[in-house]
């Protein structure tokens, strides 16, 4: 089976960017905006390890001089890691970068502010069983070194959808508890978590 996807977007200077998945490889997309039809190019990461298990991009940034910052997941050595790839506008990969350890980590969203990008997703590499915590990392946009790592767990499963950059607050969405519960977290440039709070709609009945 093929399956074809698209998870997010984003347009700059005229044309639409956006990524997803196609027969287990990570896409992204290049459309002119005045017309669908007119595909300006399109790059899969295809590679055979891939074959039958999932592996897609998931979010997309662009920053103020075009480059773009794809997040998703693939397979290394048997389990899923986080990636992020930076394109230029003509498509082609300046840096990747996979996230993760001994076992499956995800990302699903990216904002990109200054010199960094923040991608946030879900992992359980360091959480020594098979429930998954919430976690961002700051990465820097020229060369894709991480310059740190955060994450937020209960007892129960977590993770992170998206991220929103103010000034030097960044704000990470998600859910807790296997997600009985939505999340919220706010966290500084040096990725001190300043709050956070997992809310249901059940506390305020």
């Amino acid at each position: 089976h093929y399956y074809d996807n698209f998870w997010d977007v984003e347009h700059y200077n005229g044309y639409v960017y956006a990524v997803g998945e196609t027969n287990y490889d990570p896409l992204i997309v290049k459309f002119n905006s005045s017309n669908v039809e007119d595909i300006v190019w399109e790059v899969r990461l295809k590679d055979n390890s891939y074959r039958d298990r999932a592996v897609r991009f998931k979010g997309i940034g662009i920053d103020q001089s075009g480059y773009i910052y794809a997040v998703g997941h693939a397979i290394y050595g048997g389990y899923y890691d986080g990636l992020i790839v930076k394109f230029d506008t003509n498509g082609n990969i300046i840096w990747q970068e996979k996230i993760g350890g001994r076992k499956d980590d995800y990302l699903e969203g990216v904002a990109v502010a200054g010199n960094y990008i923040y991608a946030v997703g879900r992992e359980r590499s360091d959480t020594g069983g098979n429930n998954f915590d919430a976690f961002i990392v700051k990465v820097d946009k020229n060369n894709g070194n991480i310059i740190w790592q955060k994450r937020i767990g209960t007892i129960a499963s977590d993770g992170f959808y998206d991220v929103y950059v103010y000034d030097d607050e960044i704000y990470a969405v998600g859910y807790a508890y296997n997600g009985y519960d939505a999340l919220i977290a706010k966290f500084d440039s040096n990725g001190n978590v300043k709050w956070y709070k997992a809310w249901n709609d059940r506390d305020n009945h």
